[in-house]
């Protein structure tokens, strides 16, 4: 299995709250190691978020892209991301 970098609608249902927590802690810490990266590539050196994976609406206020890369490493941009994809996935269910 591929090492999960962010929230993926399909998986983020099959969690429990409490995996959630876990998933959310573990992505925090690799993050911060420089272990996994925030979904998005570089392009002659300025950041780029996935508009698919890695945008949640704590973001949008933020223009500057490396600062950017750092806000997606935070533990409140990836709590909100989880909470975003979440109800996106419910939303697609129903």
């Amino acid at each position: 299995m591929s090492k999960v970098t962010s929230f993926h609608s399909t998986e983020i249902l099959a969690l429990t709250p409490t995996e959630i927590e876990e998933r959310i802690e573990e992505l925090l810490v690799e993050r911060n190691r420089g272990e996994l990266q925030p979904e998005g590539y570089f392009y002659d050196g300025i950041w780029y978020p996935s508009e698919t994976q890695e945008k949640a609406s704590c973001c949008f206020n933020i223009n500057h892209k490396l600062e950017l890369y750092d806000h997606c490493k935070t533990e409140n941009h990836l709590k909100i991301l989880a909470v975003e994809t979440l109800i996106g996935s419910v939303k697609n269910f129903v």
